[in-house]
C-alpha cells in the first residue's frame, strides 16, 4: 500500500495535542485534531473535541491527558488512501471514488484528508468524486484537489472563499504557508471546487 496512512494520522494527532496547550491557534488545532480523530475512525472521541469546540473551552481546560492515552492505544492499522478515505464517506453516509495521479506524499496526509473532508460534508449530493494529481516540477511538488461536490454558492475572491469552507481550508492554507508554499482555490457553483498547492520540494517538511 505504500505508507500506513493510520500510523501517520495518529502520529499527527499524538503532535497536535503536544501543541494544544502552549497555542496560540488552539481552536485552529482542535478543529484539526477532530478532523484527524475521524480519518482514524475514533468517532466517540471526535464526539468528545466537538463538545469541547462548541463549549469553547480553554485549552488548560481540556482533557489532553485523556485524549492521548485514547490514541496511543489504537492500533495502526495499514490502511491505504482509498480505504481510509471511503471510511470517512461512509460515516456522513455518501460515497466517494478516489483518482489519484503521481506518487504519495506523506507530508500530504493531513492537507488531503482536510480537502476530502471538506468535500464529504460540504457535498450537495451522494456521490462524489476527488482527483489527487501529484507532479514534480523542478524543485518544487504541485498539487491539485478537484471535488465534483457543487462548489461554493458564492463569488467570492480567493482569500474569501478559503476561510469561508471553514477552519479546514484555513488549516491547509496555514500549512502551506509554513512550508513556504502557497494554496489557490477555484469555484465553479453548481460543479465543484479545484485546489491547487505549490511546495518547495525537500527531504522532509518541519511540522
Amino acid at each position: 500500500m505504500g505508507q500506513n496512512l493510520t500510523l501517520l494520522c495518529r502520529d499527527e494527532c499524538l503532535r497536535l495535542l503536544r501543541e494544544l496547550p502552549q497555542s496560540k491557534q488552539a481552536r485552529l488545532i482542535l478543529h484539526t485534531l477532530k478532523a484527524n480523530v475521524h480519518a482514524l475512525g475514533l468517532t466517540q472521541l471526535a464526539r468528545q473535541i466537538h463538545a469541547a469546540e462548541e463549549a469553547h473551552m480553554p485549552p488548560s481546560h481540556l482533557p489532553v491527558a485523556q485524549w492521548r492515552s485514547e490514541i496511543e492505544r489504537l492500533h495502526p492499522l495499514e490502511r491505504s488512501w482509498e480505504e481510509m478515505l471511503m471510511r470517512m464517506a461512509q460515516e456522513n453516509k455518501k460515497s466517494l471514488q478516489l483518482h489519484w495521479h503521481g506518487p504519495h506524499l506523506d507530508q500530504l496526509t493531513s492537507v488531503i484528508l482536510h480537502l476530502a473532508r471538506n468535500t464529504i460534508a460540504h457535498a450537495q449530493k451522494d456521490q462524489l468524486s476527488l482527483w489527487v494529481t501529484v507532479k514534480q516540477r523542478g524543485n518544487s511538488w504541485h498539487v491539485q484537489v478537484r471535488d465534483d461536490a457543487g462548489g461554493m454558492q458564492s463569488h467570492k475572491r480567493e482569500t474569501d472563499m478559503l476561510a469561508g469552507r471553514g477552519a479546514g481550508l484555513h488549516y491547509v492554507q496555514e500549512t502551506l504557508k509554513a512550508w513556504g508554499g502557497t494554496c489557490g482555490i477555484l469555484s465553479n457553483p453548481g460543479q465543484g471546487l479545484t485546489v491547487t498547492l505549490q511546495f518547495p520540494m525537500i527531504d522532509k517538511i518541519a511540522a
